[in-house]
């Protein structure tokens, strides 16, 4: 960006979006709407305080000169007149107008393309001022804990909360529409929005999740499900090359490739899969073709038929209820046409003409999950017991809503079911009736918390302890309380400190706990998103499916690891193990470790060692063709450190990737002449030192010695001077920062245990989340319960400003 761009100081006519977004959700028979603040996607950073720069000195001339044009008494723009802020206090009295002002700075959305523009030093001195101004709090006063906004269950939430309320694992929940992404989250109440689609999907699932802990499925299952082969895809693809319609409707298969598509499993049980094939017989055996489930082989059979007489063949496999993917493999690929021996001449092919499943036995078929019926709905006779089916009902009620329900709420839920029997249904389908009206309440779908004083934003209180085992159990296992936290809270002692972190440290150590690692690490360190990173085939020929999923496993493994032995959270910067299997551990070219099952390995006198060399991050923070120094040191300093940088300017210009310019330099002297622009150098200085720490590690994560014919130059110097080389030096040093880092993290995790975005006000809880964590030597456990502990965590206010 040019240090200032001339103009004739017009404000433009653009003005920033204001208001408030509005979202309503009409859910039978309740009809709600919820109002929400627009939610700011990037949460608050801890910025290091700027005692040198005083506001009144240095940000008011920056705001008199880029801001007072289109915001001042006579054309306050948005009616703001920024010229009337000139002292600490007023900016203190006003956080809300100054948050809005920063987050419009870092996203470059003013001053207006068409107004002066400040350099990229200016912009950077004065976002660090008022960051500096805000992060002033007194915390000694009346803490404010926030109002998380209401939030129905994210996808996962909901599959995992369904599993545990019927014992219906509904893989379907993927298939909803995707959850939003706020603040770094997909549990954010200002986002989670229900579009009719996904009410229209509730209802759907409702049905089948019903059907399916009632075994009606499985009588539908009992019915072959036939696939053409023609018509379903082969690989990721639709018919290549090595594939052709054969005749009137067969599927040909030319080399080693499949063919799959998504099927439904109603209910757990033994299935029969069979397909309709024969082969293009050659060399000295029969074609195999292997039946695939979620691409795993199954079974295989050989394939003797000929064309003339097609054969089918089958296998009975145990597979657990759900969508999954279902086809058939071609395994053993043979042409030879240049044999002597004419037996072993020729071309050896499979033909598919359809594959399809049927159940063969069900040991659910008619069994009733305990979840549900508590108690036997029928007497000895068979006839309904009214005071057994009101236990199920409430019971159900109370585990779905997490809490205990009122009898009104109940005598409305056993009408329902009356109405229904009297019309005709059996006992089973309206007492199915009643549970799927539960699983389309607003009080299933929602987390829902009750204010003393609603409209009162002063009236800050406890949440009740119901509503606290809600988001304990969301927090750490995404899934609704269990039996033992719903029993503290009715005896009312969840909330005693005490017991509150002996309930966390349990939680931990169960086997759900790693539903929070895989949603909130997943998140925090994005390995969730690896699917959608695609280096060049052409130059990583080594990555695949597989190695991905390897990566992602490490990373999960590891972080886990350092949850439930309750390390070190500063090894997640820097450790001396991780977890592989042969696969990854050839990628890291570590020896002795063979077969597909993770172990956990040393990684003395290695430069391996924390999520910053594991091959998920660096594979996404590198380009489809080669790494990058840039993504790589942004991501440090958002994820790690917690101070983002800006978004570059527009006219940021690109490395080029001409064949001449690569052949002209390394990478790092690329980027550094690029960086000659002041302007550029601004962020870059902040930026590249990071990147170039780990650039011995390629765009997939294995170590390298050089960039093509350059060697690799990994010393750098950070902004304040402290120098290293190499990826072992600069883990120390950022390990180094001990305090800034648990700060960072902390904040994450309160932003996810808190499903909302942070205020200046919660400053206050992470100090106190910092000061408990350091004092514990920096367990990573304590850090978890020290946001437990925290008043926003176990309290809430009304809505609407504080006064």
């Amino acid at each position: 960006m040019p240090a200032r761009t001339p103009s004739n100081r017009r404000c433009p006519r653009s003005t920033p979006p204001a208001g408030l977004l509005t979202l309503s959700i009409v859910l039978w028979p309740w009809s709600w709407t919820v109002r929400a603040d627009p939610p700011v996607r990037t949460p608050p950073e801890a910025t290091a305080s700027h005692d040198d720069l005083s506001y009144g000195e240095h940000a008011v001339p920056l705001i008199q000169e880029y801001c007072k044009p289109c915001h001042n008494e006579r054309r306050a723009r948005a009616k703001l007149d920024l010229g009337s802020f000139r002292t600490t206090d007023s900016v203190l009295k006003n956080r809300k107008i100054f948050g809005a002002v920063l987050e419009m700075l870092r996203q470059r959305k003013m001053p207006p393309k068409k107004a002066d523009q400040p350099s990229e030093t200016e912009r950077g001195r004065l976002i660090d001022i008022i960051t500096a101004e805000l992060d002033r709090f007194d915390c000694s006063g009346s803490v404010d804990p926030g109002r998380p906004t209401l939030r129905r269950l994210n996808a996962t939430e909901y599959r995992n909360t369904v599993r545990d309320l019927v014992g219906v694992d509904y893989e379907s929940a993927a298939d909803f529409p995707a959850d939003e992404i706020g603040y770094g989250f997909d549990n954010i109440g200002d986002v989670l929005s229900i579009p009719p689609l996904l009410f229209e999907k509730y209802l759907d699932a409702s049905e089948e999740i019903i059907d399916r802990a009632f075994g009606k499925t499985a009588a539908n299952a009992r019915e072959p499900l036939r696939f053409e082969a023609e018509k379903v895809e082969v690989g990721n693809e639709k018919a290549t090359p090595d594939t052709a319609v054969i005749g009137t409707g067969a599927l040909g298969i030319f080399r080693e490739r499949s063919i799959a598509t998504r099927c439904d499993f109603p209910v757990d049980g033994q299935y029969l899969l069979r397909a309709r094939a024969y082969g293009d017989q050659a060399g000295p055996e029969a074609p195999q073709m292997a039946f695939l489930i979620d691409d795993e082989q199954v079974g295989v059979v050989e394939v003797p038929a000929l064309r003339k007489e097609p054969q089918v063949y089958e296998v009975r496999v145990n597979i657990k209820a759900g969508t999954r993917s279902f086809g058939v493999a071609y395994l053993n690929n043979y042409n030879n046409r240049t044999s002597k021996d004419p037996e072993l001449r020729g071309d050896r092919n499979l033909i598919v003409d359809w594959f399809e499943r049927q159940l063969a036995t069900s040991k659910k078929a008619r069994k009733v999950d305990e979840r549900i019926f508590v108690v036997p709905p029928y007497n000895s006779e068979g006839r309904p017991q009214l005071a057994n089916i009101r236990t199920i009902v409430e019971t159900f009620m109370r585990r779905a809503y997490r809490r205990p329900v009122s009898d009104e709420e109940a005598d409305r839920l056993l009408e329902l079911g009356r109405r229904a029997f009297r019309g005709g249904n059996s006992l089973d389908e309206s007492i199915q009736l009643m549970l799927k009206a539960v699983l389309v309440s607003p009080h299933f779908l929602f987390r829902v918390e009750i204010d003393a004083g609603p409209d009162d934003p002063n009236t800050a209180h406890p949440v009740s302890q119901y509503e606290l085992a809600t988001r304990l159990s969301y927090f750490l296992w995404s899934t609704m309380p269990d039996d033992e936290l719903l029993w503290l809270a009715d005896v009312g002692k969840l909330s005693e400190d005490a017991v509150l972190d002996g309930q966390a440290r349990r939680m931990l150590q169960d086997a759900r706990s790693r539903a929070f690692i895989e949603n909130f690490a997943g998140q925090w360190l994005q390995t969730r998103f690896l699917d959608g990173v695609t280096p060049d085939p052409t130059r990583f020929p080594q990555y695949d499916e597989r190695l991905r999923d390897s990566m992602r496993e490490e990373t999960y493994r590891f972080v886990e690891t350092v949850v439930r032995e309750n390390r070190s959270l500063l090894e997640l910067l820097d450790a001396d193990f991780t977890f592989v299997d042969e696969r990854l551990a050839k990628h890291y070219r570590l020896e002795g470790v063979k077969g597909e099952e993770f172990r956990r390995v040393s990684l003395a006198d290695s430069p391996l060692g924390g999520v910053l060399t594991q091959a998920s991050v660096l594979t996404l923070t590198s380009y489809p063709t080669r790494t990058s120094p840039v993504l790589r040191g942004k991501w440090i300093l958002d994820r790690i450190l917690g101070t983002p940088p800006p978004p570059p300017p527009p006219d940021a210009g690109e490395l080029s990737e001409a064949p001449e310019a690569i052949l002209a330099g390394s990478l790092r002297q690329r980027l550094e002449k690029h960086r000659t622009d002041a302007n550029c150098a601004v962020c870059h200085d902040k930026l590249d030192p990071l990147g170039f720490g780990f650039e011995n590690f390629d765009a997939i994560g294995r170590w390298r010695e050089s960039d093509g014919k350059f060697l690799i130059d990994a010393s750098a110097s950070l902004p304040d001077g402290r120098e290293f080389n190499g990826p072992r030096e600069l883990k120390k040093l950022l390990a180094g920062q001990k305090d800034p880092f648990a700060r960072a993290l902390a904040g994450q995790l309160l932003t996810y245990a808190l499903g909302r975005g942070l205020q200046y006000y919660d400053k206050c809880a992470i100090d106190q989340i910092v000061d408990r964590t350091s004092r514990s030597g920096y367990k990573m456990s304590e850090l978890i319960l020290a946001v437990v502990q925290t008043e926003p965590f176990r309290m809430r206010r009304g809505g609407g400003a504080r006064r």
